[in-house]
Formats: structure tokens, sequence, C-alpha cells
């Protein structure tokens, strides 16, 4: 079954950068790096910096895994914006469902 996203807020932002989609984002409009706080998962990929950018903020984004993850884990970002398991960084939510790594996780945004 494909997993699913429920949005809460969803707010706009120019990019900063580049910026993949479905991967954590950062209120100035990067995309996260390893173990950073995120405001939020982008809804679209950006190619370069100046591009709109919409990003949700509340609810339940889908976020590409980065290495597998078992549900109710705490998920934080990897050095490419992609869910992993926390570790050593901040937590951006917790994962709805187990995955493996290129696989959508269900984060339930914090």
């Amino acid at each position: 079954m494909a997993e699913t996203f429920k949005p809460g807020v969803i707010d706009n932002l120019v990019s900063a950068g580049a910026v993949g989609f479905k991967r954590f984002v950062k209120g100035d409009g990067f995309q996260c790096g390893a173990g950073a706080r995120a405001y939020g998962v982008s809804m679209e990929a950006a190619a370069a910096a100046g591009e709109a950018l919409s990003v949700m903020v509340t609810g339940i984004a889908l976020v590409e895994a980065g290495a597998s993850v078992t549900a109710g884990q705490e998920i934080e970002s990897d050095a490419n914006g992609k869910g992993i398991p926390l570790d050593t960084g901040k937590s951006n939510g917790v994962a709805g469902n187990s995955c493996s790594a290129g696989q959508d996780i269900r984060v339930v945004l914090r």
C-alpha cells in the first residue's frame, strides 16, 4: 500500500538552494543537513535558489528514508535532508510506519 500524507499547515518559502522532494527543510529555505532541526518537509523539488517552495510545517508528511526505519522511532535529518532514526541530531518527528532506505516514511511532524 502506498503511504499517504495528511497536511496541516503549508507554508510557502523561497528556496535558498536546491531542495529535493520529500526532504527536511529549514526555515531559511535551505535543505537540512545532518541532525538539523527542520522547519518542515518539502512538498515539491526546487532546482535552484529563488524558486517557490511549498513546505508542510504541521501534519503527517512523507519523507524519503535515508536508512531503514521502524514505526515509532524518532526521526532526524541525514546530510541530504532524508529521514533516518534519531541518533545525535534533533528530532523532527515520529515514524508512523517501518520502511527501508529510499522508501517513504510517514512522519508526524513536531
